[in-house]
């Protein structure tokens, strides 16, 4: 574990320097949620437990960090009326071509959700009932993305509605709906890497947030 620990703040570390240092990178890093140094490790190779997942399992996890991913493209194209962005990205040269930001933003948004899913899976790890088990993820989750939303600013994606309080309830029971599949895929994630991960990013969130007057 207390490699895991080292990793999760090493790689912190160099997100955070990789950001200060590229201009184009500063969105990147705060919209993934310092999330991605226990993508591979953490979440789909390495496992608490002694004994080894079988195969099947492995595959599970991943088609269903894969499917989140998917679906994050597919609000972020179609919902809210964003179809004309859609098309832009498809036909770039004839509809016109905004750069970088037009292709990764929406791989970078299902990523943040997939991740999001599987980190507050481990927080609630421990959780038996699996009814209070979701509803407590949802929440780290509604959390995370509060925080996060008042600091990222591409993340108008994210707000389908003027009202503060509609957004908040669409976002919770998105996560409600993610968790949900999740418990009957019968996909457990037990790690204190994405524990800490987790607790990172919102940490910086407040920090950012003490730092408004001056960012």
């Amino acid at each position: 574990m207390k490699k895991q620990l080292i990793t999760a703040i090493v790689c912190l570390f160099i997100l955070l320097l990789f950001g200060m240092i590229i201009p184009v990178a500063r969105d990147i890093v705060r919209l993934i949620g310092l999330f991605v140094p226990v993508l591979l490790w953490v979440l789909f190779i390495r496992n608490r437990q002694k004994r080894k997942q079988p195969l099947k399992k492995r595959a599970v996890r991943i088609l269903f960090f894969l499917l989140i991913v998917f679906g994050g493209v597919l609000i972020t194209c179609f919902g809210g009326g964003y179809y004309q962005e859609f098309i832009h990205r498809i036909y770039p040269f004839e509809y016109g071509y905004n750069g970088f930001k037009d292709y990764v933003y929406p791989v970078l948004w299902g990523i943040n959700w997939a991740l999001l899913v599987y980190c507050t899976a481990s927080l609630c790890h421990s959780i038996k009932n699996h009814f209070f088990q979701v509803v407590a993820a949802a929440v780290l989750i509604l959390v995370f993305n509060v925080l996060q939303y008042q600091y990222v600013r591409f993340l108008y994606l994210w707000r389908e509605y003027d009202d503060e309080m509609i957004n908040v309830t669409i976002w919770f029971l998105f996560a409600v709906v993610l968790h949900t599949f999740r418990v009957l895929l019968k996909i457990e994630v037990n790690s204190k890497a994405a524990n800490v991960s987790y607790w990172m990013a919102v940490l910086l969130f407040l920090c950012l947030w003490l730092l408004r007057p001056v960012i």
